[in-house]
């Protein structure tokens, strides 16, 4: 709600004071938490990914060969076993025709590429959200906003006598 009361603020001084503003403003904070929780899960994701590595290695010491869709599926439901937060954003994972050894350096590479891309699309919807919430609230907001700019302060009242004509 503070992006959206200093970008309309800029515009309008009276706009920050409508309803609109106010409806618009909650949910906007209701989207952008939601929007922020989910980015802030992936981040936290990406971090894990060189713990994850060491899982894999230590996994890849036991096996060897090269794995097929099933096997690499288990290698991957095993890292969600292990980071429970990594199933909330990759359920599927196709490393067939690689060997144990190269899953060590692919799935994590991989994860962190998938969480780039959630990362950055949270943080481009996030921006049509703050944009939407501010054309909508100039659009609702019906010309009273305007109103408002007039500066009371630095009115001169004149009296009226007859000489002034």
């Amino acid at each position: 709600m503070a992006i959206l009361y200093f970008i309309l603020k800029s515009l309008s001084r009276g706009i920050v004071k409508s309803i609109p503003f106010y409806i618009t403003g909650v949910i906007l904070a209701f989207l952008l938490t939601c929007n922020f929780s989910i980015a802030i899960g992936a981040w936290q994701v990406k971090e894990s990914t060189e713990s994850m590595e060491l899982s894999l290695r230590q996994l890849a010491e036991q096996v060897s060969g090269v794995v097929n869709a099933n096997e690499s599926q288990t290698i991957f439901d095993m890292l969600i076993n292990d980071y429970p937060m990594l199933g909330n954003y990759l359920q599927l994972a196709d490393f067939s025709g690689n060997h144990v050894s190269d899953l060590v350096f692919a799935m994590p590479q991989e994860v962190r590429r998938e969480m780039n891309d959630v990362i950055w699309s949270n943080l481009l919807w996030a921006l049509g959200y703050i944009v939407v919430a501010c054309i909508v609230v100039m659009i609702f907001d019906k010309g009273q906003g305007r109103k408002a700019i007039i500066d009371y302060d630095n009115i001169t009242v004149s009296s009226n006598n007859s000489d002034d004509f």
